[in-house]
């Protein structure tokens, strides 16, 4: 068993004991730590007497409790020296010492009006490339593209874009120093626990940052990682430190705060986060710049829309409120005419007329959910586009569904 299976396992068996403890009074006094610990272990002790575990019949309580504080002590002991010797032998690595004096130079900042993003430059099969997001990508309509020491990356009018993943590639013409893209994770022998780095603009805060982790699953199409990027690093790579070739794009965070039963109290973490990776069928589409740009503002507009939509639905139906607040809006702004006239709200829905005025504005907000649905299905043909339209689509669906049956 490894040592951290050892220490987790005992640790786990410690914390569960104090929550017991706590659920049916906590009889002891404020305690330090180190009692907490001790009389856990002494109750631990009990418990695998009664159910047989003695580990030797001649084995006193005291001997189990100073045996238990042993093995962790041993357990943490290898850790350490494990994670000493990790961290010595990182730096004698001179394929992860020539990528990492190379990332300022091949890092590209993403930053225009619409979003600001990550990219960066790699060469991909012979052939050298500005790699981001597509989703990146298609927000730069008249965004600057510029490593971290101030150079202007151009990249032409024509990208080509996956298929499969959120992924972005355009050919550029580029004599500095580029990173270098993972073949075959198959081949190249990456595993879960791996350390990786993400380098990018964090935040859009226009620098660039280095933020360390370890690969925590692989699938077909992406990997999963704890390095703590945010939005900003949409684009960064995502590099393997042991060989320094860049394994995946950071790309997206995917909220768990809300576990399920099967989820709650395991090691998932609250947020993960994700990239797709480099190698394997990608399955590229030639576009022009210019179309993929009119992608990503038809899309941008839909998604500002419903989310709209979405929160005036929500706080009418489950908080009986109406957001007056956006009666500024250029586009629902209408919605609201009546509402801020004629709306008596010191009577609510004991009034005939505000009641009226309500089913009114419900009319009104479900003919805006179905509006543009099918204008903007039309529109998008880019796979990432057109799967995330599926997304934000079915939320209206569902919401138009419920505002349907919805009485006061």
């Amino acid at each position: 068993m490894s040592c951290f299976w050892r220490i987790n396992n005992l640790r786990q068996y410690v914390s569960e004991k104090i929550d017991f403890i706590a659920d049916f009074g906590n009889p002891f006094p404020v305690l330090d730590a180190k009692s907490i610990f001790i009389k856990n272990l002494s109750f631990l002790g009990l418990m695998l007497g009664m159910f047989g575990f003695s580990g030797g019949a001649s084995e006193s309580l005291e001997e189990r409790v100073d045996r238990l504080r042993l093995e962790l002590a041993e357990a943490e002991e290898a850790l350490a020296v494990s994670l000493e010797s990790r961290e010595a032998d990182a730096p004698t690595n001179p394929k992860a010492i020539e990528a990492f004096s190379a990332d300022l130079d091949s890092l590209v900042i993403v930053a225009g009006d619409a979003g600001r993003g990550s990219g960066f430059l790699a060469e991909i099969r012979g052939r050298r490339f500005f790699v981001t997001n597509t989703h990146v990508l298609g927000n730069a309509r008249d965004a600057e593209f510029t490593t971290p020491t101030g150079q202007t990356v151009n990249i032409g009018t024509t990208a080509f874009i996956s298929r499969r993943r959120d992924l972005a590639i355009i050919p550029v013409e580029w004599d500095g120093p580029t990173f270098t893209a993972l073949d075959s994770v198959r081949d190249r022998g990456i595993s879960i626990g791996d350390e990786v780095t993400v380098i990018g603009n964090a935040d859009g805060g226009g620098v660039a940052t280095n933020l360390v982790g370890r690969i925590m699953g692989i699938g077909p199409h992406e990997i999963e990682t704890d390095a703590t990027f945010v939005p900003g690093n949409s684009g960064s790579p995502i590099i393997h430190n042991h060989t320094g070739l860049v394994v995946g794009i950071a790309s997206y965070v995917r909220n768990m705060e809300r576990s399920s039963f099967a989820t709650k109290g395991t090691a998932i973490p609250a947020v993960r986060r994700f990239g797709f990776r480099l190698d394997g069928d990608l399955e590229w589409e030639q576009m022009s710049l210019e179309a993929l740009w009119r992608q990503g503002e038809v899309f941008q507009q839909y998604e500002r829309k419903t989310r709209m939509l979405l929160e005036i639905a929500h706080n009418l139906m489950y908080e009986r409120r109406v957001l007056t607040g956006y009666r500024s809006d250029q586009e629902l702004g209408y919605m609201f005419a009546d509402i801020g006239n004629n709306f008596r709200w010191e009577r609510g829905t004991t009034s005939p007329t505000n009641v009226r005025l309500l089913e009114n504005f419900i009319r009104t907000l479900r003919a805006e959910i179905q509006r543009d649905r099918e204008a903007a299905r039309r529109a998008l043909t880019v796979d990432h586009y057109k799967t995330r339209f599926s997304n934000l689509d079915e939320l209206r669906i569902l919401y138009d569904e419920r505002l349907s049956t919805f009485r006061f």
